[in-house]
């Protein structure tokens, strides 16, 4: 017998005596694709929270904007101080502050918008808009 049949045998002849997997490499296996499956879940709630918490804000945002332009568009000129009220939008409640305040210019005023939901705290307030008024 030839040298490279011999080794072809005795190759047959391993693959035989190892086909399969002992138990103990089958729950390595299964630990590793559990830990790999629990951080992947971990991942996407994660996620899934930063998207809504990222779409409230951007609400919060298009109200002061609204907000600020609706002062612009009234040619209004506002008195130094503060203004709250209430909107709705998207089917929400939103609470907003406007706080007018003089500046160096005596044409500009400065207006500071902080938009909150209706339903929480007054300090956990989503966005602050920064805009500025001429005098009409």
């Amino acid at each position: 017998m030839t040298p490279w049949a011999v080794y072809c045998v005795q190759m047959t002849a391993n693959f035989k005596k190892q086909s399969g997997f002992t138990l103990i490499e089958v729950m390595i296996a299964l630990l590793v694709l559990g830990l790999a499956l629990s951080a992947l879940i971990r991942t996407s709630g994660s996620a899934s929270a930063n998207t809504a918490w990222l779409q409230e804000k951007t609400f919060a945002h298009w109200v002061a904007m609204n907000q600020l332009t609706e002062m612009q568009i009234n040619k209004d000129w506002p008195k130094p101080g503060k203004k709250k009220d209430s909107v709705e939008m998207v089917d929400l409640e939103w609470d907003w502050e406007a706080t007018v305040s003089n500046t160096p210019d005596p044409e500009l005023r400065r207006v500071d918008i902080r938009i909150w939901r209706a339903d929480s705290s007054e300090d956990e307030h989503l966005t602050l808009l920064t805009g500025f008024l001429a005098k009409p």
